[in-house]
């Protein structure tokens, strides 16, 4: 997939092409989009080629005073074949099956559509939302955004779904993303700055390998939770939710008293290793938590998360 932009002149008839980059429209289908024979566009195309978006970064006027509305035209194959007028947009990137993802001019507000034209999925931010990227198969999007959140929002344009955000841990903001297919699916690769910019020989090898490696798949919440945590003969602790320790005696080692884990083992302190009255106390120790309690008690967004905040 191209990540940088070309430019594209779109003509109603091909006596009007003058230069290499071009695509044909249909006037009477888009009278409004296109109020004369040409019109020069901002343009990404799909990693397969077949694909280019063209857009309108700001509105404008023909010579002639004639609004042009900002919009996304979809072209497959040198012709244009789906035109939505939208917000004005700083990018426009489309997949391989012609689904398209967008960022507003105003770095807020991220939108995604279908090969059709159709918007599926919407989404406003309080912190500039910047880089984006769509997989090659147009199911999955991505985008990050600068302080305070710092972070990458992934989401399933299929199922017009929000799979979840994942923290940046750079200290610095993403500068570009992009997806890549591994074994199991998709992995989405953040970077401080392209590998392949202009600038990376100027600055250090290091800001142009990959931060963070995101599988594209649902991301869940931070473990936020309360009760105690027991160790029992190994390295893992088990999770007792608030209310099963609230319906025990002070005292827990004594015969006869058991704990029900969140994994669903019944527990006797007495013969416990450690316990940990507060969670927080287990979760800050040298052990792990229990593989089947943990996944027991995440929980995953449903909507956008966002870290709220003031910018460094």
């Amino acid at each position: 997939m191209r990540h940088h932009p070309d430019h594209i002149e779109l003509v109603s008839d091909e006596e009007l092409v003058y230069e290499d980059n071009w695509a044909l429209f249909d006037q009477e289908e888009y009278p409004d989009f296109f109020p004369e024979d040409t019109r020069s566009l901002r343009s990404y195309t799909s990693e397969d080629g077949h694909y280019r978006t063209a857009f309108a970064t700001r509105e404008s006027t023909t010579i002639d005073g004639v609004p042009e509305p900002t919009g996304i035209c979809l072209i497959k194959d040198e012709k244009v074949v789906s035109v939505t007028e939208t917000i004005p947009v700083d990018k426009a990137i489309p997949a391989n099956d012609g689904s398209v993802v967008a960022i507003g001019r105003d770095a807020t507000k991220f939108i995604a559509f279908d090969p059709t034209g159709k918007l599926v999925l919407e989404e406003e931010f309080e912190s500039n939302a910047g880089p984006i990227t769509i997989s090659p198969d147009g199911r999955f999007a991505a985008v990050t955004t600068a302080f305070p959140d710092n972070a990458a929002h992934l989401y399933d344009i299929n199922q017009r779904e929000y799979l979840g955000r994942k923290e940046n841990p750079s200290t610095t903001v993403v500068k570009f993303l992009e997806f890549e297919q591994v074994t199991d699916g998709y992995v989405v690769n953040t970077y401080d700055i392209h590998p392949e910019s202009s600038l990376a020989s100027d600055v250090d090898p290091g800001r142009t390998e990959i931060i963070d490696r995101i599988p594209a798949a649902p991301i869940s919440n931070s473990l936020e939770f309360d009760g105690a945590g027991i160790v029992v003969e190994g390295e893992t602790w088990h999770h007792i939710k608030k209310e099963t320790m609230e319906d025990v005696s002070s005292d827990l080692r004594i015969p006869g008293v058991t704990l029900d884990t969140s994994c669903g083992r019944v527990i006797e302190p007495l013969h416990a290793d450690l316990i940990f009255q507060e969670v927080q106390q287990a979760r800050q120790s040298q052990y792990e938590i229990c593989s089947d309690c943990k996944s027991g008690l995440l929980s995953y967004p449903t909507e956008k998360v966002e870290k709220q905040g003031h910018k460094p």
